[in-house]
């Protein structure tokens, strides 16, 4: 009798344990998936541009690590492999990707803000986006259109009211690297390659309130043939050394603080895109409807650009 008693309070005891470990397990997973749908939140906009400011400074990894962390639903991992360049979402900074989710929603005060193709909305976590949202601002995008030269939002001077913010080298498929060093075959040689270094503005405006940043980016795009240009996957070694000190940001006429870097010198070794953060407003600016905002922009320096192996080297001077 004691034996079938320690064998069977040993079994309620396995049982016991088991149940609870299982309860636990099923805590932790429970915590997990309640994250991943969790959304950033704010508690102002002021916070919000501040968290933008922050990313914009991190390198890949370093943003790859935070999002993994805090932001596990991110729209930058929703587009990653969106190859698509003529969309609004294109030209979006990373750091705006790390911060809002895949459904391009953040939380500001306990609402719900929704980005859609530039436009914010607002409406209450207990209501759908369709019920109930309202306009509250807009991030908005100066990429030049270099087939209309016409600014998509703002206005941007560039080098003596120069229209174009891009610089582009057009070359055939040859030869890379992968980076462990490996010579590989670039793809067929009928397809056309271009780099691109282009500047663009991003201002956000909630209200009556904005802040705007300036953006350096450079990229490597490909196409087959009459197709549309996509964004190329090579790996490639940039270099860039400028001086920014003629830069300002007016807004009616009026000179508006700006901060960041004065000169730029950056080495990227076997990278993707890049995009640098050059010049910010850190404070709000008044912003009512009728406003002028510009950037106006004089540069030097040089932007060297080539496929990783120091293959199709482009020597950019850099002069906006």
């Amino acid at each position: 009798m004691k034996i079938t008693i320690k064998k069977l309070s040993a079994f309620l005891l396995a049982v016991l344990f088991f149940s609870c470990s299982k309860e636990q397990e099923n805590s932790y997973e429970s915590h997990a998936l309640e994250n991943k749908e969790l959304k950033l939140s704010f508690a102002n906009f002021e916070e919000f541009e501040n968290k933008i400011n922050e990313l914009s400074q991190k390198n890949d990894g370093d943003l790859e690590t935070w999002i993994r962390e805090y932001n596990p639903n991110a729209l930058l991992i929703e587009l990653k492999n969106d190859t698509l360049i003529d969309s609004f979402y294109e030209y979006l900074p990373n750091a705006y990707k790390a911060v809002f989710d895949k459904e391009g929603e953040i939380t500001v005060n306990n609402k719900k803000v929704r980005l859609v193709d530039g436009n914010l909305y607002e409406y209450s976590t207990e209501k759908s986006f369709d019920h109930g949202s309202k306009l509250i601002g807009s991030i908005s995008i100066d990429a030049i259109d270099t087939k209309t030269k016409k600014n998509l939002a703002l206005r941007t001077y560039l080098d003596g009211n120069d229209l174009d913010a891009k610089y582009q080298h057009e070359f055939w498929g040859s030869r890379k690297e992968d980076c462990s060093g490996n010579n590989t075959n670039m793809y067929n040689s009928n397809y056309k390659y271009k780099y691109v270094h282009e500047l663009y503005t991003v201002t956000t405006r909630h209200g009556s309130t904005g802040i705007s940043r300036l953006y350096l980016r450079m990229k490597l795009e490909y196409k087959f043939k009459r197709r549309d240009w996509k964004r190329a996957g090579e790996k490639r070694d940039i270099n860039v050394s400028m001086n920014l000190q003629n830069i300002s940001f007016t807004n009616r006429g009026f000179s508006v603080p700006i901060s960041g870097q004065n000169f730029v010198n950056h080495n990227f070794n076997c990278t993707n895109d890049r995009e640098i953060l050059l010049k910010y407003t850190p404070n709000s600016f008044i912003w009512q409807s009728g406003d002028i905002l510009q950037w106006s922009v004089s540069t030097s320096g040089t932007i060297t650009h080539q496929i990783h192996g120091g293959y199709n080297k482009w020597v950019n001077n850099a002069i906006w």
